[in-house]
């Protein structure tokens, strides 16, 4: 297992972003639009669809702004790891603010590695908590980092789109680091 190279992660996730920034945008508006317009229940297949865009570009492929729509495919892993993970992190919550921060960063890993690297919900959760034990501090900052992003601490819609397309974007880099 890698270590996580904080400027690295910031690098690539740019060059991923600019090589598909079009179905990345577009793809994170639907994704928001979609996810809205179901109570957030088709929001992690609509987020592993952000991955497989990333992964694409990654892999030197052209992405379409349909790829969006390739989480679908593996829905109920994405739905059940997205819930144990909402579950983890809301623990930490629970247990105080740092826990959130801890718990959070523990799990951050967990969408990607079912998307590129094909793992089941147990096998992504227990390598995302590898990952961190690993690399604790450098996992803390990116999930800071994509977490301000992912939430929305931006008040332009738009802009707030564009820094979560990054944020993944830099999600995808740090796995691709971690898990080799």
């Amino acid at each position: 297992m890698g270590k996580i190279d904080i400027g690295q992660a910031f690098g690539k996730g740019w060059e991923l972003f600019s090589k598909n920034m079009l179905p990345l945008i577009i793809g994170m508006l639907l994704t928001a639009i979609i996810g809205g317009f179901s109570l957030g229940i088709l929001m992690p297949a609509m987020i592993g669809g952000m991955f497989m865009i990333v992964r694409k570009s990654w892999n030197g492929e052209t992405a379409e702004i349909g790829d969006v729509f390739g989480g679908f495919k593996k829905f109920g892993t994405l739905f059940v790891g997205g819930l144990l993970a909402m579950i983890i992190s809301s623990l930490g919550a629970i247990a105080c603010g740092i826990g959130a921060i801890v718990t959070s960063a523990m799990v951050i890993f967990v969408f990607p590695l079912i998307v590129d690297k094909d793992m089941g919900i147990g096998e992504s959760i227990g390598a995302s908590f590898g990952a961190f034990k690993e690399n604790w501090l450098g996992t803390i900052v990116i999930s800071l980092l994509a977490g301000r992003r992912q939430f929305g601490l931006h008040r332009r819609p738009v802009h707030r789109a564009v820094r979560h397309v990054r944020a993944v974007c830099r999600l995808q880099a740090g796995v691709r680091r971690l898990i080799a």
